[in-house]
């Protein structure tokens, strides 16, 4: 197995990603990391359904809002290139624990994860799974040591 990452940090790298048919059918696994500071919302928009557009109007934060957006983009953009479909033919659903999957007659299996500024998908023949958290080196842990953990005593 070999692990493929892209990087996107604009609008020129995410069209690359058109290029992933031949990566995924080698049974690489594939890991995309997007940096939505640099990606502008109206450009994507040709990658969303109007369903995903309208739901992004429901996000109170901002920062939400664009990791919804981008994600959503470049899992159609991705999806569209490996099952040839149109957007608007991709229904992604959810299993009983919440995970997004999509139907299809290649076995592919995907997962999402995002935090403030960052987007990670990874794409395989699997299932799999990511996670990616921004780390607050400003969080006083000291605050909340007395109310979630109990002092050993020997």
């Amino acid at each position: 197995m070999k692990i493929e990452e892209y990087e996107i940090r604009n609008t020129k790298d995410f069209l690359t990603l058109e290029n992933l048919k031949a990566k995924l059918s080698n049974n690489d696994l594939t890991l995309i990391k997007a940096y939505t500071d640099k990606l502008l919302e109206e450009k994507l928009l040709s990658y969303l359904t109007e369903e995903e557009i309208i739901k992004s109007k429901d996000y109170k934060s901002e920062i939400a809002k664009i990791n919804y957006l981008v994600s959503r983009a470049i899992l159609n953009l991705v999806l569209k290139c490996l099952l040839e479909k149109e957007i608007d033919d991709l229904i992604v659903k959810r299993d009983k624990n919440n995970k997004p999957y999509l139907e299809n007659t290649i076995g592919l299996k995907f997962n999402i994860s995002h935090t403030d500024g960052l987007v990670l998908l990874a794409f395989f023949k699997r299932e799999v799974g990511v996670d990616v958290e921004k780390i607050n080196y400003k969080f006083e842990f000291k605050d909340i040591l007395e109310n979630c953990f109990t002092k050993y005593k020997s």
